[in-house]
């Protein structure tokens, strides 16, 4: 295991092809750093000059670098808490959304953007006990089918339901009836989202009415009541609501 600028990387070593391969551990879902080698006495070296071009790379771009996520002293959580991961996680995907406007497909959108921010909430998206992807759920005699992006469970139950769009998707275009009420599960929430958007439904009957809270990252907006407009919010404040609707301890 290595450190350089509070990254943590760990290191394994392939027979196959004979390569030394590494990773960023602390940097939430996203590996922010990936390196190789075929020299072990390299490792250190290749690993920092990795770090800096990912650094460089951010500054270039106006994007905000994820933040190192620093273990505990007794070796148990890391010492940031609830909110502040989530208030990173958002911090980054507003830089990525508004380098990436026009330009991210949906798996790019829901690597880059959602599942940072799905990892800070306390979701383990390795664990399939906690999530499933490409989840199929058909409605017998719907017209529409399809698999579920993300089932999040706890203890056995489908919990939330989220379906994912690529950033540069206008979420104007999608209607709620087709893309959430054809999946054959009863969660306790449904989520829309493009990364940016985020738009919650407690049951069926609310889609194409009422969406509350209903945030976006990107101009830093929230609504939380059934007005139409949206008002001015907080990073803080937009974490708080992410937490209350989505977080893992809160459900």
């Amino acid at each position: 295991m290595m450190e350089y600028q509070g990254y943590i990387a760990e290191v394994e070593y392939d027979d196959i092809v004979k390569l030394y391969a590494g990773w960023v551990v602390n940097s939430g879902s996203s590996s922010i750093v990936i390196f190789e080698t075929d020299n072990e006495g390299e490792l250190e070296r290749v690993f920092q000059e990795a770090i800096d071009e990912y650094l460089t790379w951010c500054a270039e771009d106006g994007v905000e670098p994820i933040k190192p996520q620093i273990p505990a002293a007794n070796g148990g959580p890391t010492n940031m808490t609830l909110h502040e991961n989530v208030e990173n996680a958002i911090k980054h995907g507003r830089s990525v959304i508004r380098q990436h406007r026009y330009d991210l497909n949906e798996a790019t959108t829901r690597y880059a953007i959602i599942d940072p921010i799905l990892t800070a909430l306390g979701w383990k998206l390795d664990d399939p006990n906690q999530c499933r992807f490409e989840e199929w759920r058909d409605r017998k005699g719907q017209e529409y089918s399809g698999q579920i992006d993300y089932c999040l469970y706890k203890n056995g139950k489908p919990l939330i339901v989220i379906e994912a769009k690529s950033l540069s998707k206008n979420m104007n275009e999608f209607s709620e009836e087709n893309q959430l009420k054809r999946y054959n599960v009863n969660p306790d929430l449904w989520v829309l989202t493009n990364g940016s958007h985020w738009y919650f439904y407690k049951n069926r009957k609310d889609f194409g009415a009422y969406r509350f809270p209903d945030i976006n990252i990107e101009y830093e907006t929230v609504a939380d009541d059934d007005k139409k407009s949206g008002r001015e919010a907080t990073i803080e404040e937009m974490a708080e609501m992410l937490i209350k609707e989505l977080s893992y301890r809160r459900l």
